[in-house]
């Protein structure tokens, strides 16, 4: 396996104040794909190395808009390619930011659907006890009780820790789906 050819550069060619700048050496522009995916730029997948340094990179610094500078080799450069690629990496975090929010919405469905149903669940079970009179259903209310307290206390834990998991992929993909890319020579 190669060695990790992403490098660190110094943010000091930024000149605007409210936006960082994320710069990063490549020893050519499959360091920015994965290895595995042998489909040409316009569709590869980024590479798990290139999206780990830019969430670490963007995590540094809390700022609204993120600069994306790439440099390349000056005899491997080719702006053609570059254009291809600036697309495909918008593309991306585009996709991936819209496929985080779809996964947050379905979260928060599904804990507040927990939630609704625990609380139908424990008020049938309520009535039921309310309006028995002989205690023949007894048993049934047994499950029924259990039942409602999972289910909403399930809900609540959805809703609160596994929403508060994505909330960090759903700000890195944000960051970066606005960002601006170049591409420059070393």
């Amino acid at each position: 396996m190669k060695e990790n050819s992403i490098h660190i550069e110094n943010n000091s060619y930024m000149s605007d104040r409210k936006s960082s700048g994320i710069c990063l050496w490549l020893d050519n522009y499959n360091d920015i794909f994965s290895d595995f995916d042998p489909r040409p730029y316009s569709k590869r997948n980024l590479s798990d190395d290139f999206i780990l340094e830019a969430r670490k990179r963007t995590k540094e610094n809390n700022q609204s808009s993120y600069e994306l500078k790439l440099l390349i080799p000056k005899k491997l450069r080719d702006i053609e390619l570059e254009k291809i690629i600036q697309k495909r990496i918008n593309k991306y975090f585009e996709c991936n930011h819209l496929l985080t929010k779809k996964s947050i919405k379905k979260i928060t469905f599904e804990g507040l659907y927990f939630n609704v149903l625990g609380v139908c669940i424990i008020s049938l079970a309520f009535l039921l006890k309310r309006f028995d009179e002989v205690n023949l259903i007894g048993y049934f209310i047994c499950l029924l009780e259990p039942l409602s307290w999972f289910l909403f206390w399930e809900g609540l834990a959805t809703l609160v820790f596994d929403r508060r998991e994505k909330k960090p992929s759903l700000r890195f993909y944000k960051k970066m789906k606005k960002c601006k890319i170049y591409f420059g020579s070393y």
